[in-house]
């Protein structure tokens, strides 16, 4: 998978997995990966959702785990994860 597309930052690491479980219930296919420090130092972990799943996450997202997640962010192919993100 790319690092392109949409970084969900749960309130905690046990969010993490509900919402993990949530999107591939959905088939979505999404990525658990560490937390950019840039984003947030809230939750150790995130989960990348391909730029080929957005509506679908998203979806998911506003209909199941909305109260769990802190932040949303745009993730840039092209640049390192802890260099650039932008709040959606």
């Amino acid at each position: 998978m790319k690092r392109e597309g949409v970084l969900i930052v749960p309130k905690s690491g046990h969010y993490a997995f509900e919402i993990e479980n949530a999107l591939k219930d959905k088939g979505v296919e999404c990525l658990v990966i560490p937390t950019p420090k840039v984003v947030s130092s809230e939750c150790g972990v995130s989960l990348l959702i391909s730029k080929g799943f957005l509506k679908e996450g998203i979806s998911v997202i506003e209909e199941r785990c909305q109260d769990k997640v802190s932040g949303v962010y745009l993730m840039p192919e092209t640049l390192p994860l802890s260099l650039k993100v932008a709040k959606v």
